[in-house]
């Protein structure tokens, strides 16, 4: 008898140590140890003037919502007065909500507090109706400390030709570059999501104790070695399908099991030799197993053999991307003339890659399945443009430096730049790709701002300008590292 008292105590603390296992592990994937930051906007009163009256503020807590989520570092909420915890603060202290409309730092501290946030960011951005300048001043807050833990203020002045957004944008970034480097530089960056994978199980239906589902219901419930059994005997039984052929590559994929699916795919290839799918996914796992050198001289040998635009573009690609952009281009030559969609889009990859951008009356339109090519290409225009500016600041600090010299590699690094930004604002990007379009060409925007802030300091040799000329090439390629970030895939 103690020994089933024994065993069932045994059974009892095991389960209590695995529920509490459970419940941390759940909290693991629900909480986060990022800080809480308030965002805020102060306002100041509207101007009256004889004719009419406005408001002079300008709303900056939109951008640097966006900015410092980007940074994955902090937890970000933007004040507003019908903000349930903030409703709950004011009847806890009973506050009237006309103060709650325009509250100050110190009530605004307060709510930090209340919301255990760890910094109170407190925001005024202002324009005179007449001009371009924005005046702008910023305070980071620790609730319960009477003086900032960190403020700027200043004024920036918005280009002629450039939008208030673009202006919003470039000042939004800087801001949040600095609390990056100067504030927040001890904080890990926390990953874009938690890479939690559960395995889903329906309830089967059966007829007289036998299996009736169907395969897409074993697939998308996650029973794929059952449906690996249904689908194998599918393909014995039609062995010239090429869709279930590359239903099951895509299963053995899912498996894991790389080498079979490629084994598959080819065996599936000399079946079916003019099937273009089975040739693009037998690409795509070579180039997953590393064997790109070998997937080109392949699709050299069949391209000279049998010819075909399809077989060419797929080279064209894996050319280009393995960096063999001499091939890629005799490849491109290849190809007959044409106005295709496709053969247009790698004629304007060549235009990056050769860095002679040429503009169209058309617009090129940008999938997700061409983001990562375009990346590629325009990631290399981006780093050389900073590479060239580095070298520039580097040879401009030197003891005798060649002014003449730097003033004319200066005037082409912004010409380049302009031309790469006019060359990405031909892309017309659809829903997948319109957020990482719109971080490459303010990179590209930025980047072209850097090169013009380097020319400057060429010409007048003001510190100022190469300060900014710095601060500005680092903003761009910040945004070509956020680009870069939403054209991966999600876990």
């Amino acid at each position: 008898m103690r020994r089933v008292k024994d065993g069932r105590r045994g059974i009892a603390v095991t389960t209590g140590i695995l529920a509490l296992q459970i419940v941390a592990l759940q909290g693991a994937w629900t909480l986060t140890d990022r800080p809480l930051v308030l965002v805020a906007q102060t306002r100041t009163p509207l101007v009256h003037t004889e004719q009419e009256q406005y408001d002079p503020n300008i709303d900056l807590t939109h951008h640097l919502m966006r900015y410092l989520k980007e940074l994955r570092k902090v937890e970000v909420m933007v004040y507003h007065p019908q903000h349930p915890a903030v409703q709950q603060f004011a009847a806890e202290k009973g506050l009237e909500p006309k103060m709650l409309e325009s509250p100050d730092v110190a009530l605004l501290l307060q709510i930090g507090r209340a919301l255990k946030a760890a910094y109170v960011l407190v925001v005024r951005c202002t324009r005179s109706k007449e001009s371009q300048l924005l005046e702008y001043e910023v305070q980071l807050w620790h609730p319960g400390r009477r003086t900032p833990l960190w403020q700027t203020a200043g004024n920036q002045q918005a280009r002629a030709h450039d939008s208030l957004e673009t202006a919003l944008q470039s000042l939004t970034r800087t801001i949040t570059l600095q609390l990056d480097t100067e504030i927040w530089s001890h904080l890990p960056s926390s990953p874009t999501s938690l890479p939690l994978q559960r395995e889903k199980r329906a309830s089967e239906p059966t007829d007289g104790g036998r299996t009736t589902l169907s395969l897409d219901t074993l697939i998308g419930e996650g029973r794929w070695n059952e449906a690996l059994l249904l689908l194998r005997a599918a393909v014995n039984q039609n062995p010239l399908d090429a869709t279930l052929r590359l239903r099951l590559i895509e299963l053995y994929r899912r498996l894991g099991l790389q080498n079979v699916a490629l084994d598959e795919c080819e065996r599936a290839m000399r079946l079916m030799p003019q099937s273009e799918p089975l040739v693009l996914m037998w690409a795509e796992l070579m180039r997953e197993q590393g064997k790109v050198a070998d997937a080109i001289r392949t699709l050299q040998e069949m391209l000279q053999a049998k010819g075909g635009q399809t077989l060419a573009l797929l080279l064209f690609d894996l050319q280009l991307m393995s960096g063999d952009f001499a091939g890629a281009e005799a490849t491109f030559a290849t190809m007959r003339p044409t106005n295709a969609p496709e053969v247009h889009w790698r004629a304007y990859l060549l235009q990056g890659v050769k860095r002679q951008f040429t503009m169209s009356q058309e617009p090129t339109q940008l999938t997700r399945e061409r983001l990562p090519a375009l990346l590629f290409v325009a990631s290399g225009v981006m780093n050389d443009l900073a590479n060239e500016l580095l070298d520039l600041k580097r040879l401009a600090i030197d003891p005798a430096p060649d002014w003449k010299s730097l003033r004319e590699r200066g005037e082409k690094i912004v010409i380049q730049s302009l031309d790469f930004g006019a060359w990405l604002g031909q892309l017309q990007p659809d829903d997948s790709t319109r957020d990482a379009c719109a971080h490459l060409q303010f990179g590209a925007h930025l980047m072209g701002q850097a090169a013009q802030q380097m020319a400057r300091y060429l010409l007048f040799r003001k510190v100022e300008d190469l300060e900014n000329a710095t601060l500005l090439r680092a903003e761009a390629l910040r945004e070509l590292e956020a680009a870069t970030r939403l054209s991966e895939p999600n876990p």
